[in-house]
């Protein structure tokens, strides 16, 4: 009777604990008294009944179980896992010679053990471990306390598994807090900079992001974009390539997540997938997906370990990408919403609307500080044959070209604004004795330069001064313009100062 409320009272305890490491200890402390074994161990198993791992033992040392543990019969071990009780094995000879581990024969002789019992934790669902007694005599133990470790047993499978299930809600619990705080942070900002820097933040407090990216897909022209990028530590400048058949290509094309915590070289081999640079030795990459629609992907690398993103890290990042998506894509579309407020959608180029918002501004500026700035008006020559000749579709690929390269010679500084049609405008922060000099370099290069199916092509240049030809915007452009038509009186490929 005095040893049943003793019974009871450790289950109730085993039961009660919610640390597993005690649990533990508790459960082998007391087989080893009530069995009267000379050493204990208890082992954590996969579920699958392999991956032993040492949780806790009595009587041998780390090295001796590490060597135990390193020639363990993993077939051996599953089948215990088919008993719905503790086995007991007296003839130790005959038990491990049938099962051809006369390496672990030998390990035990070392310690003269001469009987086990192995008593497999698990419940319906899965294998949770391993209870082995050891003995350096035959084992004789009377169905009682047989019976009372075959109930110590199940209740320590009971409490290890509703410890396992209290753990999970607390890790999702932690992770629907990580969720929420990163959810309020970034809804915080619809700048994409600012955006892109605080997923940078918040997800380096999980996981480092030494080697980090964020790509976006665009549809329309099959490019991928690297927003924001690190590599060992360090942001690199964004870039834009063609879609090619590298990993974010293949992530993209599946829309599924890419995970490879080991040989990822041969893994891209074996499907085909391009290399691109170093091979990190790690990798996780997710897409981002709005509107059932690939707008990108997420991307993280290790090029120093493998193994560096575990099932723990994936599970913390996974349920982010959602909540990320969403806001990556609302913000990349308040940035086009605000790119066509200011550009034009053909050339790139900015729009007259804001030209005449920017003009207006500087001109205050300038005149305050009595200096002056100068405005350009270029239009191509015999534009018009492009179009009558080759189509407006070939055209608009050459105001795309035109642009592109007014844009290089303007540089810093010096921005181009569509006017109209194939007109386009420069302001130049200095006199007209500055822009003559980046007229002229304008005039060589364009008619130097072969624009698609080898087109060649001249432009015709206005160039008034503020305020000194006019200190209103509307009079300074018509003499501008102006300018630009005399350019062109003059037989064209020309620059005009009114002077």
């Amino acid at each position: 009777m005095e040893k049943d409320k003793v019974l009871s009272g450790v289950i109730q305890e085993i039961v009660s604990l919610n640390d597993n490491t005690l649990v533990i200890e508790k459960v082998v402390n007391y087989a080893l008294t009530i069995s009267g074994a000379d050493c204990a161990v208890f082992f954590s198993v996969g579920r699958t009944g392999k991956n032993l791992k040492l949780e806790y033992s009595r009587g041998f040392s780390e090295r001796y179980l590490n060597r135990l543990r390193s020639v363990a019969n993993y077939s051996y071990i599953t089948n215990l896992f088919k008993q719905n009780s503790p086995v007991i094995i007296n003839d130790l000879n005959n038990q491990f010679r049938r099962q051809n581990d006369k390496k672990i024969l030998n390990i035990l002789n070392e310690k003269n053990i001469r009987g086990i019992i192995t008593c497999p934790i698990k419940n319906a669902e899965y294998n949770m471990g391993l209870l082995n007694l050891y003995f350096k005599r035959k084992i004789k133990i009377n169905e009682n306390k047989f019976q009372t470790i075959d109930l110590l047993t199940r209740f320590t499978a009971i409490s290890l598994y509703n410890n396992s299930l209290l753990n999970e809600s607390k890790d999702l619990v932690d992770r629907l807090s990580i969720i929420n705080n990163i959810n309020r942070k970034l809804a915080k900002t619809i700048n994409l900079n600012k955006l892109l820097r605080t997923i940078y933040m918040e997800l380096s407090r999980i996981v480092s992001l030494n080697n980090f990216y964020i790509a976006t897909y665009n549809h329309d022209n099959d490019t991928i974009t690297f927003l924001y990028e690190t590599y060992n530590g360090k942001k690199i400048r964004k870039f834009t390539r063609k879609f090619q058949n590298g990993l974010t290509e293949y992530i993209i094309f599946t829309k599924k997540p890419f995970i490879c915590n080991s040989n990822l070289e041969k893994e891209l081999d074996e499907r085909g997938i391009g290399v691109f640079g170093a091979v990190s030795k790690s990798y996780l990459g997710i897409p981002l997906i709005a509107s059932n629609r690939v707008i990108g992907v997420l991307s993280i690398q290790d090029y120093q370990h493998e193994n560096a993103y575990p099932k723990k890290i994936v599970k913390l990042i996974t349920p982010l990408i959602p909540t990320i998506s969403s806001h990556v894509n609302n913000a990349l579309l308040y940035e086009k919403v605000n790119y066509l407020a200011s550009h034009d959608e053909l050339t790139g180029a900015y729009n007259f609307r804001y030209f005449y918002n920017y003009i207006g501004n500087l001109s205050k500026h300038y005149i305050k500080n009595e200096n002056k700035f100068s405005l350009m008006l270029l239009d191509l020559d015999n534009f018009k044959d492009v179009n009558d000749n080759y189509g407006h579709l070939q055209g608009n690929i050459i105001l795309k070209e035109y642009v592109d390269l007014l844009t290089k010679i303007a540089r810093t500084g010096k921005k181009v604004f569509r006017y109209g049609g194939d007109e386009f405008l420069i302001i130049i922060r200095k006199d007209k004795i500055y822009a003559s000099k980046v007229a002229d370099k304008i005039l060589k290069t364009v008619r130097e330069y072969n624009f698609n199916k080898n087109i060649r092509l001249t432009c015709s240049i206005g160039i008034s001064e503020f305020p000194t030809d006019a200190d209103e915007i509307d009079d300074l452009i018509k003499i501008t313009d102006q300018n630009m038509y005399r350019a062109k009186a003059m037989g064209k490929d020309n620059y005009f100062t009114g002077e």
